[in-house]
């Protein structure tokens, strides 16, 4: 670091979440703390969006490289509107709400939810849903039916965080946990 940004980095105090920042109680999510990491992802996203890309990029490499974090990390999202495959086999194979689940292989019903979601989110073009958009994306996609699919959406907001309220009339949406999960 020179001296103009040692003087810049001293009469600026670091963002909440910055790798800088004295930790606390809370930053630890490997403790079960998903709260925390929920907000962490929240406030990179909040914080990079609105950058432009070549931005963004330097932004994630430095903080992955001042965390120390292994290089090569890459994101498990579909494709959305010509974007590219994330998966460069995939190509047209994850359009179908089967294929996709298919693809992604959720373990239990929690992550099932947080993958149906983020299908209704980002490939349907749905951000705020209801239980029975679930239900019939989940028939959709052939896979075996919730055996409580209220309770199921119910736990995978307040156990794993994966979707919260929308607002009135038992909207929900996907966090970032949730996206960053599928």
């Amino acid at each position: 670091m020179n001296d103009f940004e040692n003087e810049q980095h001293k009469n600026v105090d670091p963002p909440v979440g910055d790798p800088t920042s004295a930790p606390s109680e809370h930053d630890h999510p490997e403790d079960g703390d998903w709260k925390a990491e929920l907000r962490a992802m929240e406030i990179l996203r909040d914080t990079l969006e609105p950058l432009p890309p070549e931005v963004q990029k330097r932004a994630v490499e430095w903080l992955i490289t001042g965390l120390g974090l292994p290089i090569g990390l890459a994101p498990a999202t579909v494709p959305t509107n010509g974007s590219g495959p994330a998966d460069p086999s995939a190509g047209t194979r994850l359009e179908t709400p089967k294929a996709f689940m298919s693809w992604k292989k959720p373990t239990n019903a929690a992550e099932r939810i947080a993958c149906l979601a983020y299908y209704l989110t980002h490939q349907r073009g749905l951000p705020h849903f209801k239980v029975g958009d679930i239900t019939t994306l989940n028939t959709e996609a052939a896979l075996a039916k919730f055996g409580n699919a209220s309770r199921d959406l119910h736990n995978a907001e307040t156990s794993s965080g994966y979707v919260v309220s929308a607002g009135a009339g038992g909207l929900k949406q996907i966090t970032s946990r949730g996206d960053a999960l599928v």
